[in-house]
């Protein structure tokens, strides 16, 4: 669908495409980043055991907690639609999500600088606010407990089972597992090229370890309306540091024996901000499943700027239309 819509990612120039924008203005989204580094495709040393038992065991957690409420066979209905939305059209991401760099990597110029935090600020700000909205609004009564649970450690977990689930099932060449952890558009990129890999070439890939704790840079909720859809969105960064170990093989175009690359044998240091998603019922409040959208890199000044400048060019049309559609 990004390419589709003449999408450039969620630091470019988003606006440019009339699609693009006539897209944003119905669902009132911008551009996700799709994950443009590619990871070789690899086969795991390490067993894909723990990542799928955490995925199964926050699933069984999340059906233990709709047994306490059961649903209407409609509401179940509208859950498995919700689950279609989300991984044939959530590919986009919210406007003015703030991604924080490192202290260091923030502008010298204590008046860029300035502007870089107020743009924290606002960042965060909205996400607080529209989480804040429909936690209350979950409530059925001022002193009951909300129905919408934001479990962010649990939302950190799943998020490293996920990636590592997609990053095994890249190195695997497991289309199918692909297609259940990504989001449509996010498993298209990583699809194309391990359909173009050669027979005489594999990876191997192993999570040496985590080297920090998962973190939390981004998180909103909002409410979507459109046609049949009638949903909660919600949209998790998670910063993921790891040591990784990435080895290639190949062998010849008759067969024989595989013998790694050499030079190709490494391990490094990875941080990465994988972007993931869920979709709610906007009734019960309860999540259908996640899925990953791709990952982002840091937000800076420049893009920032760009793309507060893009939605208020887009607000501005819109209301040149209402204008029009007035007289």
């Amino acid at each position: 669908m990004a390419s589709a819509l003449g999408l450039r990612g969620a630091r470019g120039p988003m606006w440019k495409s009339p699609a693009t924008a006539t897209f944003m203005a119905v669902c009132g989204l911008s551009p996700a980043v799709v994950w443009t580094r590619q990871l070789p495709a690899i086969t795991l040393a390490l067993p894909a055991v723990r990542s799928h038992q955490t995925i199964a065991r926050f699933n069984s957690n999340q059906i233990q907690e709709r047994s306490k409420n059961p649903q209407s066979p409609k509401v179940v209905k509208q859950d498995t639609a919700h689950e279609g939305f989300l991984t044939e059209h959530v590919n986009m991401l919210y406007p003015l999500t703030f991604i924080a760099p490192p202290l260091s990597s923030w502008p010298r110029n204590p008046i860029k600088a300035s502007k870089f935090l107020m743009g924290w600020v606002e960042g965060h700000g909205r996400a607080f606010l529209s989480n804040t909205i429909i936690r209350w609004s979950s409530k059925e009564s001022l002193f009951k407990t909300a129905k919408y649970k934001e479990d962010l450690e649990g939302v950190k977990l799943i998020a490293r089972a996920l990636h590592r689930t997609m990053t095994e099932a890249v190195a695997e060449g497991d289309e199918t597992a692909i297609q259940k952890t990504c989001t449509q558009t996010f498993a298209r990129s990583l699809l194309a090229p391990i359909k173009a890999r050669g027979k005489n070439m594999r990876y191997e890939w192993e999570l040496v370890r985590y080297t920090g704790g998962s973190r939390i840079k981004s998180d909103s909720i909002q409410p979507f309306h459109h046609l049949h859809i009638d949903c909660l969105i919600r949209q998790t960064v998670v910063t993921i540091a790891s040591r990784q170990r990435r080895v290639q093989w190949k062998r010849s175009s008759t067969g024989g024996p595989w013998k790694v690359v050499p030079g190709s044998e490494k391990e490094v240091e990875v941080v990465e901000h994988v972007a993931v998603a869920c979709v709610y019922n906007s009734k019960t409040f309860q999540p259908t499943k996640w899925l990953l959208m791709g990952a982002l890199k840091p937000t800076t000044l420049e893009g920032w700027l760009e793309e507060k400048e893009g939605i208020a060019g887009l607000q501005q049309e819109e209301s040149k239309g209402h204008n029009i559609l007035d007289e």
